[in-house]
């Protein structure tokens, strides 16, 4: 066994539990798997910017340092993970409405309300791209923050600062393209929108030989952080 050296008192490393978690599911918990998988789901769910992204199966298993708990052969460990997200659904502390079996490709959500409104609006994205049109629209300037609050989740001062970042790297335009395919993806997490702004910085925004501008850049961004 390694010893644990110790906790910091570093703020920014931190995660906030729910008292509901120590209160009334934790007693309830008797399953090791479902309870390792429910706390890294919820300190997950919350370092990926809010309560509205989603966590899967190839997020836990992409965690070397996570996995090394659950021993070393990785068909075992995929199980293992199947059959502790399918109790913390059962016991309701994730939730999913991907429908049929496939656990393997479903995301999964905090059961807290804005986890259950992120999962209510997966089926309609086309309408929260249509609103964010229509207030662009209204403003010639980009008001990044706003955008970032309204569709995103709570500002972060880590978040933030890299939002003033990409403020003064990128052109509003570029911005607010690429929030909406974030949006229009499912994939509400600042780190996929930065990759599709650098990888337009580095090949290009408008190709000239591509009917979709930045398919590519945008395909590379969805199997990085995520699936659409």
């Amino acid at each position: 066994m390694q010893p644990f050296m110790g906790f910091t008192n570093n703020a920014t490393l931190s995660t906030r539990l729910p008292d509901q978690f120590v209160t009334q599911l934790l007693p309830t918990i008797d399953d090791l798997n479902e309870l390792k998988i429910t706390l890294y789901a919820l300190w997950f769910i919350q370092k990926s910017g809010d309560e509205v992204n989603p966590i899967t199966l190839k997020d836990l298993l992409s965690d070397s340092q996570f996995i090394t708990g659950f021993g070393d052969n990785l068909t075992k460990i995929k199980q293992q993970f199947i059959e502790g997200l399918e109790k913390a659904l059962k016991r309701g502390s994730l939730i999913t409405n991907d429908s049929g079996s496939d656990i393997e490709n479903a995301r999964f959500f905090m059961n807290s309300p804005r986890g259950r409104k992120a999962m209510a609006e997966i089926s309609e994205p086309t309408t929260l791209i249509e609103k964010k049109k229509t207030i662009t629209e209204k403003s010639e300037k980009l008001n990044i923050f706003h955008l970032y609050e309204e569709n995103f989740g709570t500002l972060t001062p880590m978040i933030a600062e890299s939002l003033r970042d990409a403020e003064n790297k990128f052109p509003p335009q570029w911005i607010r393209e690429a929030m909406h395919i974030a949006v229009k993806n499912n994939v509400r997490r600042w780190r996929y929108v930065e990759a599709i702004l650098n990888g337009w910085q580095e090949e290009g925004h408008h190709g000239a030989d591509k009917k979709d501008p930045g398919e590519d850049i945008i395909r590379y961004a969805k199997e990085r952080f995520g699936k659409s």
